[in-house]
């Protein structure tokens, strides 16, 4: 009777910590956890070719140390599949499905008289900002998720603009990884500045050159992160971080350097005219490749 109680009371504890004894082959277990989502909701999930009971969104608790097949179909669109591995005591979220409709239908939002000098779209595929024609400091911003609301109408204030009265162009250079803020260049009469633009709050869109009083041949984001850069000078091929919080700019990390192609926060590919050794910059941490 002691045993069978013992047994009892640690099968219980076991369960409560996420583990179950598969009685078949006498091994111990761990649980893991699936979120499943999709977008629209209401769609079938089929694992490893098993229809599910719950529809998504839904939770699944499946044993761990297994690669799974996932099928998710909703009628009117697209079949979406993913494999996808689970450890026990993990949880594997899948909440970014879209599902596509079997008939695309394309309709107009907006028809413009001309063609936009400038168009581009968030890394989450959300937000789409427009230039409109012959107004190069003001845009249309698009909410894909909403696309039956107006487009949000931005002007680039133009106290951050260095003489807005002359002929210019912008250029996009990359959007942060907070999809709201996006690095643009704006080139005029021989002349070219960096802009971060707040699609959110366009008064609060800032002039790179002006904030860290620098004349940069190049501009690019650290780390995707908006209020940090990479300012780089070709004379002397001169690299350094700013800091658009603090406006504060780094002494060089990096010298002699020709191009620059910034990976996260602390990796750079470059090329430079210097007979430098690969490795790490002990200085400061950059890498040398």
């Amino acid at each position: 009777m002691a045993v069978t109680i013992a047994m009892a009371v640690w099968l219980l504890l076991i369960s409560a910590r996420g583990y179950w004894y598969d009685r078949k082959t006498g091994d111990i277990i761990q649980n893991g956890n699936v979120f499943v989502d999709t977008k629209p909701g209401g769609a079938d999930i089929i694992l490893d070719g098993k229809m599910q009971r719950d529809k998504s969104a839904s939770r699944l608790v499946l044993p761990g140390g297994h690669q799974y097949s996932l099928q998710l179909k909703l009628t009117g669109y697209r079949e979406w599949n993913r494999t996808f591995s689970l450890e026990g005591g993990t949880v594997e979220r899948i909440t970014y499905p879209l599902l596509l409709p079997n008939i695309m239908t394309p309709t107009d939002i907006k028809t413009y008289e001309t063609a936009p000098g400038l168009a581009t779209q968030s890394l989450d595929r959300r937000w789409v900002l427009v230039q409109q024609p012959g107004q190069p400091y003001s845009f249309d911003l698009y909410d894909l998720r909403n696309p039956k609301n107006p487009a949000v109408k931005l002007t680039i204030p133009a106290a951050i603009i260095t003489d807005p009265a002359k002929l210019s162009t912008l250029k996009v250079i990359e959007w942060a990884d907070d999809n709201r803020h996006l690095l643009i260049e704006r080139s005029f009469e021989g002349a070219h500045e960096y802009l971060i633009i707040d699609t959110s709050s366009i008064a609060g869109s800032l002039n790179v050159n002006t904030s860290l009083t620098v004349s940069p041949t190049d501009v690019r984001l650290r780390n995707k992160k908006f209020d940090q850069v990479y300012i780089y000078d070709s004379a002397g091929g001169l690299l350094r971080t700013g800091d658009l919080k603090s406006r504060t700019i780094s002494a060089a990390i990096l010298t002699k350097v020709l191009a620059f192609k910034a990976y996260g926060s602390d990796l750079l590919l470059y090329v430079t005219a210097d007979s430098t050794t690969a490795g790490t910059n002990a200085s400061n941490g950059e890498m040398r490749m």
